[in-house]
């Protein structure tokens, strides 16, 4: 289709007043993962804080180490949607803390025994047959112990003995090892010249050397005296002035234009590639689209109409930037 310059302009000035004007409906935020990947949020660190597997599964970052909370949460198992156990949660309040039982009563310490008396020693009688054996007597009182008595005087040192005979002399004893060699001794001086040689006979002549380089070009002569300037020409008459030609029929008026903006986003970038779609709402189809990210931490690597009412943006990003898709519908 053919579109005059002037149908052009209508709908560039129709597109810059609708990136003027107030955000459109919000839409869904839809992120389709490539096969196999899954869905991540990283931090400023690009660490991740949440992630979805390709499975499904869902795994919260730092969870363990947040601050406790007192309501439980629970699943349907069925839909998947996550929210406050029902019933007050599945675990059971604590129960009282029984009481503690009263500690028993020292029993009272038992009398001490009387110690016996020890009986008098006997006459040694005559060694009649062995008896039984009778019961263990009771044990006698211990007697108090008795006065150490003055040590004696240390006795005087005796006198010296003989000094005894010399002994045979020992056996020679085995060989040490080498010394280690010894220093190296300094150089001797140097003896005196020898006596200066015959001269040798003369050479025979060499062959002739090679024809040396052509020498460069020399330095070229003084530029001529300057000719005189010869007279100047007589001017031509000026010629006639031409008519005006006639106006132009004026262009014809471009269609109105109408252009509804449609959005995906802002949201959070994550660490790679991104794909954000923006669709056209019911019954509008796609004129143009654009895409916002990061001037310094996403690079745009694709801006395109994706469908006749959808426009898609290619971004690489570090993670952790906002970025949005728009689609400029008619």
């Amino acid at each position: 289709m053919t579109t005059t310059r002037s149908h052009r302009s209508a709908l560039a000035i129709a597109i810059a007043g609708a990136l003027l004007a107030s955000a459109a409906t919000a839409q869904n935020v839809t992120v389709t993962a490539p096969g196999g990947g899954g869905f991540v949020v990283n931090n400023a660190a690009n660490a991740p804080l949440f992630a979805i597997d390709a499975n499904g599964n869902l795994t919260i970052a730092n969870l363990s180490s947040s601050v406790g909370q007192t309501s439980p949460v629970c699943f349907n198992a069925v839909t998947g949607l996550v929210g406050p156990c029902s019933g007050g949660g599945l675990v059971g309040p604590t129960g009282p803390t029984g009481p503690t039982g009263a500690a028993g009563a020292t029993g009272p310490a038992g009398a001490t025994g009387a110690t016996g008396i020890a009986g008098s020693t006997g006459a040694t009688g005559a060694t009649g047959a062995t008896g039984v054996a009778g019961a263990a007597g009771a044990t006698g009182a211990t007697g108090a112990t008795g006065v150490a008595g003055p040590g004696g005087a240390t006795g005087a040192t005796g006198v010296a003995g003989p000094a005894g005979a010399t002994g045979a002399t020992g056996a020679t004893g085995v060989a040490g090892p080498a010394g280690a060699t010894g220093a190296t001794g300094a150089t001797g001086v140097a003896g005196p010249a020898g006596t200066t040689g015959a001269t040798g006979a003369t050479g025979v002549a060499g062959p002739a050397g090679a024809t040396g380089a052509t020498g460069a070009t020399g330095v070229a002569g003084p530029a001529g005296a300057r000719g005189a300037t010869g007279a100047t020409g007589v001017a031509g008459p000026a010629g006639a002035t031409g008519a005006t030609g006639a106006a132009g029929p004026a262009g014809p008026t471009g269609p109105s234009v109408s252009i509804t903006v449609f959005q995906n986003g802002p949201i959070t970038s994550i660490g790679g590639g991104n794909t954000l779609v923006a669709t056209c709402g019911a019954g509008k189809v796609i004129v143009s689209g654009g895409c916002q990210a990061d001037i310094i931490n996403d690079a745009i690597s694709g801006s395109f109409r994706s469908s006749p009412t959808a426009w898609t943006c290619l971004i690489g990003s570090a993670g952790g930037t906002q970025i949005t898709a728009f689609a400029y519908c008619n």
